[in-house]
């Protein structure tokens, strides 16, 4: 793992073997349940697998809000003179926190770019595979960075709350550029189109409370109908797929 510290942004950026991703949990979110399983599926993600490391550049953006500028109320939150109306589950969650981090992690374009390629060449189940395998890796990435947080975290005595995205528990998507102001531009590499769809796709941004006496709860799923948000997936299993 290699940590720059450019002004107010920390800029992490992982070595592939860092990301942890479990085949078992790759076949089992397919969705094949009790259905045997087609020799050509885990052989195709094991291909996709092993040419991961040569497709993705990993880096993840990070800013923590000075203390005294963060406020939350009933169903949005405050930094500085910005609001985001995150609705009342995840101002729920960050009552506990003195602070917020901003954060943009992402694995490139080549991926998309890789599965885009497949579909364009009449494969389009090579192309899914590729396009799964990315949005697993992306999720891996932004379990990483949680992880370096908290390890800066502990040098503090500071606890951390769960990350939250725009476009989850009722946090809509529009209020991104909110969140990208503060970090810096094209932080990881990630712009934002007029409607607030982050490039590359294979990108995930967020918030997370933090302070002395932040508490990290369990996600709320029964109170949110967002059906295939991943956190309503099932806890890694097995060995990881790069040691």
């Amino acid at each position: 793992m290699t940590l720059y510290k450019q002004h107010e942004l920390l800029l992490l950026i992982p070595s592939v073997s860092e990301i942890k991703i479990y085949y078992d949990q790759l076949i089992s979110r397919l969705g094949y349940g009790d259905v045997a399983l087609p020799e050509v599926v885990p052989h195709t993600v094991r291909k996709v697998l092993d040419k991961v490391p040569s497709m993705i550049s990993p880096q993840c953006s990070l800013s923590i809000a000075p203390l005294g500028t963060f406020t939350v109320g009933e169903n949005e939150i405050r930094c500085n003179s910005v609001t985001f109306h995150t609705e009342s589950i995840i101002a729920k969650q960050l009552k506990s926190a003195s602070t917020v981090a901003f954060f943009v992690c992402s694995i490139g374009p080549s991926m998309e770019h890789w599965s885009k390629r497949e579909m364009d060449a009449g494969d389009p189940f090579h192309g899914y595979i590729i396009d799964y395998v990315a949005s697993e890796y992306v999720e891996g990435l932004a379990d990483w960075m949680e992880a370096e947080l908290d390890r800066y975290l502990l040098s503090l005595s500071w606890k951390r709350t769960n990350r939250y995205s725009p476009g989850y528990c009722d946090w809509s998507v529009s209020e991104q550029s909110k969140l990208f102001s503060f970090l810096h531009p094209n932080p990881s590499g990630v712009s934002l189109t007029e409607s607030s769809l982050m490039l590359p796709i294979k990108s995930v941004s967020g918030i997370i409370g933090v302070g002395p006496k932040a508490k990290k709860k369990d996600y709320e799923c029964s109170l949110c109908d967002l059906k295939d948000c991943y956190k309503r997936r099932q806890p890694p299993r097995l060995v990881a797929t790069h040691q």
